[in-house]
């Protein structure tokens, strides 16, 4: 299976059951195919095609999930970024993965050479082109670099078909179902964050997470994006069902 599709069978399914939510919105299976479209058309705009590789250095949030769809609608790649990682460790991820474009927390700076899309600036309606792909279970689909504990972080390879074998005996381990709720409490820069609590659960079961990482501290000159009025962290969650998780993230300090 390929996941990109994931959606639009949710769409399909249970047009009108619950999907994404978190402390700012929430989504049906319908609005999430078409918040999922709309990414996807953003993304195809900025020039992401099949083989491209995003870096997503985001804490647990709703546009993680839409940005990690919209990727794989377009044959794109997903190399998650832990957020607080240094900037010279970014870089390095970004330029190891060959990442095409690096999508940001509001009022973060980016890091080396690469484009960087603030994520306030993704789009919040449905609209343009559907830009959907023929589904391949063997496209790249998640670049997940180690902790480097053994020397520097290296990029793991993971397929659709990788993915899929990871969830369904997840599923078949846990038992989930269409009323079941799973919370998330991993980040989504790790693979079970992903995997575990947002594929395995986004097929059959509902979800939620709470954030982990912190961003890196905003530059004042380097972002266009102004970082959110306000001087105390909040929590964020974002949950799908039948069904995916719940997410919380921070914004960056001021």
């Amino acid at each position: 299976m390929n996941f990109a599709s994931l959606p639009d069978r949710r769409a399909e399914l249970d047009p009108h059951g619950p999907a994404v939510s978190d402390s700012t919105g929430f989504l049906t299976n319908t609005q999430l195919l078409s918040r999922v479209q709309a990414t996807a058309s953003h993304l195809h705009d900025l020039g992401i095609g099949p083989g491209d590789v995003v870096a997503l250095e985001l804490t647990n949030r709703l546009e993680f999930v839409l940005l990690l769809f919209g990727a794989w609608r377009l044959g794109a790649t997903v190399t998650p970024v832990n957020p607080s990682l240094t900037d010279a460790e970014v870089a390095r991820q970004l330029d190891d993965s060959g990442a095409r474009l690096l999508v940001v927390e509001d009022g973060v700076s980016g890091a080396g050479d690469v484009p960087t899309l603030a994520v306030g600036d993704l789009p919040t309606e449905p609209g343009g082109p559907d830009h959907a792909r023929d589904p391949d279970p063997s496209a790249l689909a998640l670049l997940i670099y180690t902790s480097g504990t053994t020397g520097v972080p290296k990029g793991v390879m993971l397929d659709h078909a990788n993915l899929d074998a990871m969830t369904d005996m997840g599923r078949r381990a846990l038992d989930i179902g269409p009323a079941d709720r799973c919370l998330l409490i991993l980040p989504l820069f790790h693979v079970n964050g992903i995997v575990v609590s947002v594929l395995m659960p986004c097929s059959p079961a509902r979800a939620s997470s709470s954030p982990t990482g912190s961003p890196r501290t905003p530059s004042s000159t380097s972002s266009s994006s102004t970082a959110r009025p306000t001087s105390a962290r909040y929590r964020r969650s974002t949950a799908c069902s039948p069904r995916c998780p719940r997410t919380s993230g921070r914004t960056p300090r001021p």
